[in-house]
């Protein structure tokens, strides 16, 4: 979802902030679970650890 374009982005911001604690985006979830932003993502993939998320 791109929130600078969907006219609730900002609501939908506003409750990740509550939901996750996380201010920054990307707020990453695989499978109903937070993962965090972009760069724990990285290294989630950089670790090998990214495919047993799935």
């Amino acid at each position: 979802m791109d929130m600078d374009l969907d006219p609730e982005g900002g609501q939908v911001h506003h409750f990740l902030q509550w939901f996750s604690g996380q201010d920054t985006v990307p707020n990453i979830y695989i499978k109903e679970r937070h993962i965090g932003g972009l760069d724990a993502l990285k290294q989630l993939h950089e670790t090998g650890q990214l495919q047993a998320k799935f």
